[in-house]
Parts: structure tokens; C-alpha cells; sequence
């Protein structure tokens, strides 16, 4: 399967692939307006949208400026977007029958997101390590494991870690 079809059943939007394969274009980086006007998406979601993209490490902000006034926020890839990409399948680490997803220092609510964005694509019988250091995410995962029809098969806590091993039912 290429890339970019596991993409599509990956923890990212079609718009939030849009907009990293447009800034793996602009190595200069980008301004919110410019990201808009090319990936037709409104202000108010690409901005939730280059929220979630920055605290997941892969996108990184800058400022511009451009005489007088205020500077504008520039956007640039953080990583290369071959390593973004597999990062965000969970196929930067991977183990016998499944995947495993790092949340480490990803901020409530957007661990949250992408946890149910890869909960929706496993396969009957594929597991699923997560590891978050976030007590609330994790609370969270379990009762969203109970309707992603997922079994929580081991919980573990190691220092301020969580690792919560899923399989698909």
C-alpha cells in the first residue's frame, strides 16, 4: 500500500495532508492566508487545524516581518514530510500485529484526536500501544476504546507514563 492510501485512513484530514504537502512545496514557509487561498479552507478551521499540526511537532511557527506594523506568523515544516507522514500512521514505531502511538507531550485535547483518528482505522484483531503521560487523555482513551469497540488488553504506569495496549474486536 503507497503513502499516501495509508494516509487516507491515517490520524490526518485531508485537509491537514493538503496542507503539509503545500508547505513541503514552500520551503520559505507559508502565512495562514496563503495556506487558505490553497487548500480552500476558512480561517477560523485552518487554524485549529495549523494548532494541532504545531503541537504535533510537524509543523513549526516564525515570525515574518515586513515593514511596518505587526509581524505575521509563518508556517514551515518542521520535519520532511516523508517523516511527518509516517509519524502520523504510526508507522515510525512499529510492533508484531499493530502500531504504536506516542502522545507523549501531546496536549489535551489533540492527543484525544489523534487517538480516535487511528482507533477508527485498526483492523479486527490489530493492536494498538499508546503511550501518554496526560491522566486526562488517558481516562478519556478508555471510554473511547468502549465505543471504537476496542479492549483495553493491558494498562501500565511507569513514572509519569501511561502505556495502554488496545486490540480491535
Amino acid at each position: 500500500m503507497k503513502m499516501q492510501e495509508k494516509m487516507l485512513r491515517g490520524p490526518l484530514s485531508k485537509t491537514e495532508i493538503k496542507i503539509l504537502k503545500y508547505l513541503a512545496n514552500r520551503a520559505d514557509g507559508a502565512t495562514v492566508e496563503d495556506i487558505a487561498s490553497a487548500v480552500g479552507c476558512s480561517l477560523k478551521g485552518l487554524y485549529f487545524m495549523l494548532r494541532f499540526l504545531h503541537l504535533s511537532g510537524w509543523v513549526r511557527v516564525e515570525k515574518m516581518r515586513k515593514g511596518v506594523g505587526r509581524p505575521k506568523n509563518v508556517y514551515v515544516l518542521a520535519k520532511s514530510l516523508d517523516e511527518i507522514l509516517c509519524e502520523a500512521c504510526g508507522t515510525l514505531d512499529k510492533m508484531d500485529g499493530g502500531r504504536v502511538l506516542n502522545l507523549i507531550g501531546c496536549e489535551y485535547p489533540f492527543s484525544i484526536i489523534r487517538f480516535r483518528r487511528v482507533a477508527k482505522n485498526l483492523d479486527y484483531g490489530e493492536i494498538l500501544m499508546v503511550c501518554t503521560d496526560d491522566e486526562l487523555s488517558r481516562d478519556c482513551m478508555m471510554r473511547i476504546a468502549v465505543q471504537r469497540d476496542l479492549k483495553l488488553i493491558n494498562s501500565i504506569k511507569r513514572g509519569n507514563v501511561f502505556e495502554l495496549v488496545f486490540r480491535r474486536r
